[in-house]
């Protein structure tokens, strides 16, 4: 089913909403199946998938409560590699079948300034926002802390 909702959300020229999801899912479904109906059942596992792509920053869901895939907007996200300046970049790995059906996975690098990476650490899982002139870090998805090394100093 996930499927289903991915090539929905990618042929999408916009987000949608859920009804539209759930229309488009019946009109593909006929196709293969004439008397396909939709059931209660079907409606819980399409809202599930939604919201768990969501949660797992697969999918974006706007204030509005519209659906896109997040690779159709301005965000990403990826791991993020800094150094001791405060900068980095981060990299942000994704896929999709191409018309001849195969996969085909693309990597991108976003380089990220000091006031640009909202507390970020080297390896860091992150969600960047390329949408103005500088990417920015909009939010730590997976914190990187198996070890810190650092100074403490006592003031006081």
């Amino acid at each position: 089913m996930k499927d289903y909702i991915d090539f929905i959300l990618r042929k999408a020229k916009k987000p949608i909403n859920y009804d539209s999801i759930l229309e488009r899912y019946v009109l593909l479904k006929q196709q293969e199946d004439e008397l396909f109906l939709l059931t209660e059942n079907d409606k819980n596992e399409i809202l599930n998938i939604l919201n768990e792509e969501v949660s797992n920053y697969d999918y974006y869901q706007t204030r509005e409560g519209l659906y896109a895939l997040l690779s159709k907007t301005s965000f990403r996200k990826g791991k993020f590699y800094g150094n001791r300046a405060g900068e980095g970049f981060v990299i942000s790995v994704s896929s999709y079948i191409n018309r001849d059906g195969e996969q085909v996975i693309t990597e991108d690098k976003y380089p990220i300034s000091k006031d640009c990476t909202n507390m970020a650490i080297d390896g860091d899982f992150v969600l960047i926002d390329i949408s103005g002139k500088k990417p920015k870090v909009e939010k730590v998805l997976e914190r990187n802390l198996n070890s810190v090394i650092g100074v403490v100093t006592r003031i006081g």
